[in-house]
């Protein structure tokens, strides 16, 4: 198996070839996101701490592609 560097700034894993993709627009916490609900773009991770604070029921997110 073949591993490769996440390409998103910041992250240190090193996901199989093979489940790159998978990996970067699922999974990878360093991902940029997009909350549908108030529209911020930040981390994956950032985004899912903010809401767990303000309100877990409403989070929503969704990869920002370009």
């Amino acid at each position: 198996m073949v591993r490769v560097d996440c390409p998103n700034a910041g992250c240190t894993e090193r996901p199989a070839r093979g489940s790159l993709e998978y990996h970067t627009e699922d999974q990878c916490d360093h991902r940029m996101v997009e909350c549908e609900w108030c529209e911020k773009v930040s981390h994956a991770s950032y985004i899912y701490s903010y809401h767990k604070e303000v309100n877990e029921a409403q989070f929503i997110m969704v990869a920002k592609r370009s």
